[in-house]
Order: C-alpha cells, then sequence, then structure tokens
C-alpha cells in the first residue's frame, strides 16, 4: 500500500475506486516510463521546489523546499511509510513512494515557506542508503532515531529558511512522525494530519496485525501535545487508517479537551486530498483549536 502506513498485506481493492483511478492514474502512467526519484522531482519542479539532501547523523534525508523573502513560518511536509512492503511476507529493499501524497499537497500549499521531507531511506537508495535497514521501514518506521534525525532535518530547515517557528503536516504514517516530532520540539504553531496514522497501537489491534514494537506511539505523547494548536482530517471512506484510530488518539486526552478530528464525506486514504487542500489548510490556519 504506496503512501500510507504499510503493512504485510496483499493489494487493496480501494473505496471510491473510480475516484481513486481519477487521482492515481497519470503518477502511474508516468512512473511506468519514469524512477519514483523522476516523478517526484516533477511534482516539486512544477511547484518551484529545490531539491536538497541534508545529512542528519544517522540518515541523509531527502527534502523539496521552496522559500519566501521575509516569511516567518515554515510549513513542513512529512511523507508517509511509502512502499514498504514487496509482497504480503517480503519487505521490499526500497521504500520510496510510488504516489509521493505529502509532496503534492507541499506542491499545493502556496502559503509560503514550505519544506517536503521524505522519511529516512526513501529516495536516498532504500538498503543501500546510509544507515538503513528494512526494520526501518517496517516494525520501526516510527523509531526514536527516525524521529531525532527528523528534528535534526527540520533545525537545518529552519536556519535555511531564516524562520523561528514551523507547522507540521503529516500525511498517513508521515502523521505520526509529525506529532512525535511536535510532542518534542517547543517551535511548533500548529499540528495537521491528513488519513493520519495518530495511535499506532489501535491500527495495529484493529488490522490484527504484530505491533510495531520497535516504534514510538504517538498517542502515548498527548500530554506533551495537550497545548499544540492540532487539527486532524479522515475520509470518511478510508478503510487504511479508519476514523476509529484518529478517535482513539483523541480519546486518549482529557474529557472536554480532545483535538478536532474533520471527517470528510466522499474522500478515502488517497483520494482526493491535493484537490481540495488549499481550502483545508486555510480551514486549519484559521479554526485549529488547542486541545
Amino acid at each position: 500500500m504506496d503512501g500510507g502506513p504499510s503493512r504485510p498485506v496483499g493489494f487493496l481493492i480501494p473505496v471510491g475506486l473510480i475516484r481513486r483511478i481519477a487521482l492515481l492514474g497519470l503518477s502511474l502512467v508516468v512512473s511506468g516510463c519514469a524512477s519514483r526519484s523522476e516523478v517526484a522531482a516533477g511534482i516539486a519542479a512544477d511547484a518551484r521546489m529545490g531539491q536538497a539532501i541534508i545529512a542528519t547523523e544517522r540518515f541523509d534525508i531527502m527534502t523539496y523546499q521552496r522559500r519566501a523573502a521575509g516569511a516567518t513560518m515554515l510549513t513542513v511536509y512529512v511523507e508517509g511509510d511509502g512502499f514498504a512492503w514487496a509482497t504480503p511476507t517480503r519487505p521490499s529493499t526500497d521504500p520510496t513512494p510510488k504516489n509521493p501524497v505529502a509532496l503534492r499537497l507541499a506542491a499545493a500549499d502556496g502559503s509560503g515557506a514550505v519544506a517536503w521531507l521524505a522519511r529516512p531511506c526513501q529516495y536516498t537508495g532504500g538498503t543501500r542508503g546510509r544507515g538503513c535497514s528494512e526494520a526501518l521501514w517496517t516494525e520501526g518506521r516510527y523509531a526514536e532515531m527516525i524521529i531525532a534525525s527528523m528534528s535534526q532535518a527540520i533545525d537545518r530547515l529552519k536556519a535555511g529558511a531564516g524562520v523561528a517557528r514551523i507547522r507540521l503536516v503529516g500525511y498517513s504514517g508521515g502523521a505520526a512522525v509529525a506529532a512525535l516530532l511536535a510532542a518534542r520540539r517547543s517551535d511548533v504553531d500548529l499540528l495537521i494530519s491528513v488519513a493520519g496514522m495518530l495511535d499506532s497501537a489501535a491500527w495495529t489491534r484493529s488490522e490484527g496485525l504484530t505491533p510495531l514494537r520497535w516504534s514510538l506511539d504517538p498517542a502515548d505523547g498527548v500530554s506533551a501535545l495537550s497545548g499544540l494548536r492540532q487539527i486532524h482530517y479522515v475520509g470518511a471512506g478510508d478503510r487504511d487508517v479508519p476514523i476509529a484510530v484518529a478517535r482513539s488518539y483523541a480519546a486518549r486526552f482529557p474529557p472536554g479537551h480532545a483535538p478536532e478530528i474533520v471527517v470528510v464525506d466522499g474522500y478515502d486514504h488517497h483520494c482526493c486530498w491535493v484537490d481540495i487542500w488549499p481550502k483545508l489548510l486555510t480551514r486549519a490556519e484559521r479554526e485549529a483549536r488547542v486541545p
């Protein structure tokens, strides 16, 4: 399941198949004659985003970014889990996503300074990348070393953009990373998730999967997130990360202090968030509340 919280299952028949084909058809056609890196490069080029690879202590992390003169805020998008499983029982050797939804969201964001972060080992060679192994996109996809390295990359992006504050947007499994980053940083103004993996224990239980034993769970850190503005968008037809996962996360907050969960009718895990993203981003900036 590319672009989402990957798991050892076969091909999934999605909700709203026709709408998803409309969204993904072009990228699948393109990826048939171009590499996954070339697909991402094309998306970024159309949005005038420049490429860089940030060398953190453990990993090399791919980023695309667009700077804005005089910006005081940087919006950072975190990509999903990507292509983690080649078959139901065999991890892939390269988790680079075929359809980088978070990058598409970043490209659609015209609000100023924007950066997109791939996850470690995506776009840098998979198992051939520095510090990389299959465990880092299976059981350890939200491991401490992953979160620490992503935080280091954000520090570099902030310095380059000349800003003091950031907004974090996480898509699918990238929402877990974004929430875990927000829980440990003091410079986050707003946390937004789209089809987000906000409670990985609830997700693995609901799907009958083995717990992600080497990963951190964002739902365990709600006390550190209780003072942060946040809003979480979930597709009503999302079978990959069902609404119950976001609601389980929200239930971890004290009564009357749960973050806002916005259920969007007619949408599922992939389709068609990019089409309405500017509208959802504006709503988040205006309406997101502190739990």
